[in-house]
């Protein structure tokens, strides 16, 4: 028998060292908020900088970059954040390579945006990205003429914009070319035809809605609005007080009363039931029809699932946005989301709620009363007791006792 050759080892650690082929090369990963840009470590003692998305800011960067004596960019196609960054390079000479995110992204070890510019930076540098194709420079037309006075156009701001004066006419310092603002005239001409579309149809539903059936108590007064309602956000507060008349009109009970309830839920239920709900013989029936009751899948004496099935229920996507609103209720709902999601997560939280807000609206529908929160106050205050008796039962099992905190008295106990 053959004596056979030793096998040379192989060291399947070695890193293999790639030739430089761009040695002027930038990595950028694009944020909507910031920007990271690193650039060969002999470039700069800080190597790897952080710029905001304003065209103040992009100015900077391109300077830097220059300063550095770069000629060659690399960054993602993340979105459209791009764009700005790219003609402002493009127009400072550089050479900019977009990549497609795929192409780099399969790589392990790099989760921060620090560590995805300086990877982008390196695959750069050794050859290895491919830009993206993207029409000439000659094929864009130049900026329009005309001045465009931002601090002007800042004051023209909707007043419900939280960002300050400043910060508003800082993000409308941009690159006004010819394409973008032919795409903004089309973006708003098609706004106001699909506000004229809108318009027509609620002229049509109030139409309609004249024609059904008044189920309100004439004795009975509309309850008073709730703020939520007088100072709508979604529409004019009139229109919004004068949907709810209606909507009272026709229900007979006003369901805007029920905490996380808006006028625009109730215009949905109103327009997806009409008012009728004596084809479902119960709150369950009226919960399972919109999926929001628990459901399995029983074979053999085995559950083989359990869950709430998927169904798509305009009626139920309401509801579920309107659970979305308890989180900062005060209300007894409100104290049962919360719970609900500290106990289950967001997800299973929000139907939880809104099982519990089908089968309000059900009941209120069905009953014609009034929304009543102590009779859910009373439903969390038993929990409260559970709750209290079983930390208590604990508490002696482990030689302690609980005792109450009293208001401002701030003595540490062991």
């Amino acid at each position: 028998m053959k004596d056979r050759m030793p096998r040379k080892r192989i060291n399947k650690n070695r890193k293999v060292a790639l030739p430089v082929l761009n040695l002027d090369a930038s990595g950028i990963d694009i944020g909507a908020t910031e920007i990271y840009v690193a650039v060969p470590a002999d470039r700069d003692p800080e190597s790897v900088r952080m710029f905001a998305t304003f065209t103040q800011d992009l100015n900077q960067l391109a300077d830097w970059l220059q300063q550095c004596k770069i000629r060659t960019v690399a960054m993602e196609s993340t979105g459209v954040y791009w764009i700005p960054l790219m003609q402002i390079l493009e127009a400072r000479g550089m050479e900019v390579y977009l990549v497609n995110a795929k192409h780099v992204k399969n790589v392990p070890g790099r989760r921060t945006d620090v560590s995805d510019c300086q990877w982008l930076q390196y695959l750069h540098s050794v050859g290895l990205l491919r830009a993206s194709f993207r029409p000439a420079q000659n094929v864009c037309d130049a900026i329009l003429e005309g001045k465009r006075d931002v601090w002007v156009l800042a004051a023209l701001r909707d007043p419900r914009i939280r960002a300050s004066h400043e910060t508003i006419a800082k993000s409308l310092v941009g690159d006004y070319r010819r394409e973008h603002l032919f795409t903004l005239r089309q973006s708003v001409d098609l706004y106001r035809e699909y506000q004229k579309r809108i318009a027509a149809c609620e002229e049509e539903m109030q139409v309609l809605m004249k024609d059904l059936d008044t189920k309100a108590d004439p004795a009975a007064g509309l309850p008073a609005a709730k703020d939520s309602v007088k100072k709508c956000k979604v529409m004019p507060p009139v229109k919004a007080m004068a949907l709810r008349e209606e909507a009272y009109r026709i229900l007979g009970v006003d369901l805007t009363t029920i905490p996380g309830i808006s006028v625009l839920h109730v215009q949905t239920i109103l327009a997806e039931l009409g008012g009728d709900i004596s084809k479902f013989r119960s709150a369950g029936a009226f919960s399972s029809w919109m999926g929001l009751c628990p459901d399995n899948d029983i074979s053999g004496g085995k559950v083989l699932w359990s869950g709430t099935r998927k169904v798509k229920n305009r009626i139920a996507i309401t509801l579920r946005m309107a659970a979305q609103s308890l989180q900062k209720s005060e209300s007894a709902l409100g104290d049962f989301y919360r719970r609900m999601r500290a106990k289950l997560g967001a997800p299973k939280a929000i139907t939880a709620a809104a099982h519990k807000l089908a089968r309000v609206v059900f009941h209120l529908l069905k009953t014609r009363e009034a929304y009543n929160d102590g009779v859910f106050a009373q439903a969390e205050q038993k929990y409260r007791l559970r709750t209290e008796s079983r930390l208590k039962a604990q508490a002696r099992a482990l030689g302690y006792a609980l005792v109450p905190v009293v208001p401002g008295d701030t003595t540490e106990r062991i």
